[in-house]
């Protein structure tokens, strides 16, 4: 979609039963993925690896997840018990004024070895409107940030306008999929290694597609496409990023497939699994991690 359409789209998207939307989406989506060959694999020209990653290791994972309602929120705690099991710490994105946002959990997050990321005010893809709109959002984003110990950004619904997503005052974002054709903006960085969006801001792009393209639009019961993924960019030294929304995970089987996503994660030799902060930290300032796993 171009920037109109997708303002069209968002300013109509609240009319729209949230039962009519899924199924549209599914509708698009199987297109996609048939359209596709039914492969997951990035075409041909994209480049997936080559960056140089602490203590020689091959690649390196970030496990992100956005948390959009009350509901996710509820169930962080589910994913932590798994993520503790597996020994995997992950980054949780957060909405400013969605929901409650819990103090109390955001610190015990943190307080577990985990990350505190700032997910948009409303969550209702006006962000980007303009300029004007977007200053006024950043300032509620930057005071959240303070108050949460946070350091970086996620656009909702990965959403950007890259010149005004530059000025971001945040040490990392991971707005940009490096190529993912079920988004409504399908990403155009093409790259699957970290980059600098600005002399303060590194660019983490997500490089998975996410839980709910497989499981919700595709009815995935699977996470085949995941691990082609994951060795295809684990093959060629390039950045894992994958988006958890712990609002999708409602049921047993679904915690069981991400289990079996750490699980694919944690197996594979030469991975450093860490979070945002770690990346930046060795990107910009060259400070080799105290431990890789």
């Amino acid at each position: 979609m171009n920037q109109l359409a997708l303002r069209a789209f968002y300013r109509a998207k609240p009319l729209i039963p949230r039962r009519a939307q899924v199924a549209a989406r599914r509708v698009r989506a199987r297109r996609l993925w048939h359209s596709l060959g039914e492969s997951p694999l990035a075409p041909a020209g994209v480049e997936l690896g080559g960056y140089r990653w602490p203590d020689g290791v091959r690649a390196c994972a970030l496990v992100t997840h956005d948390v959009e309602l009350a509901g996710g929120q509820a169930r962080i705690p589910a994913l932590t018990a798994i993520e503790d099991r597996i020994g995997v710490r992950s980054c949780w994105n957060f909405v400013v004024r969605r929901y409650p946002v819990d103090a109390g959990l955001i610190a015990e997050l943190r307080a577990g070895g985990h990350e505190i990321g700032v997910h948009g005010v409303h969550h209702d893809g006006h962000l980007y409107d303009s300029p004007e709109i977007f200053r006024e959002r950043l300032a509620v984003m930057e005071d959240a940030a303070a108050r949460w110990g946070a350091v970086g950004f996620r656009s909702p619904s990965l959403l950007y306008d890259r010149e005004l997503l530059a000025t971001v005052p945040f040490e990392w974002d991971s707005s940009m999929p490096a190529w993912d054709p079920f988004q409504p903006k399908p990403g155009d960085c093409r790259r699957y290694q970290p980059f600098e969006l600005s002399e303060r801001c590194l660019e983490l792009p997500v490089t998975l597609w996410q839980d709910f393209t497989l499981f919700e639009e595709l009815g995935m019961r699977t996470i085949d496409v995941w691990r082609a993924q994951i060795a295809a960019i684990h093959e060629r030294g390039g950045l894992i990023n994958v988006i958890v929304h712990p609002d999708y995970l409602h049921d047993e089987t679904r915690l069981g497939l991400y289990a079996e996503l750490l699980e694919e994660l944690r197996r594979r030799e030469s991975l450093w699994i860490t979070t945002p902060s770690a990346v930046v930290a060795w990107a910009r300032r060259g400070e080799p991690p105290a431990a890789l796993r």
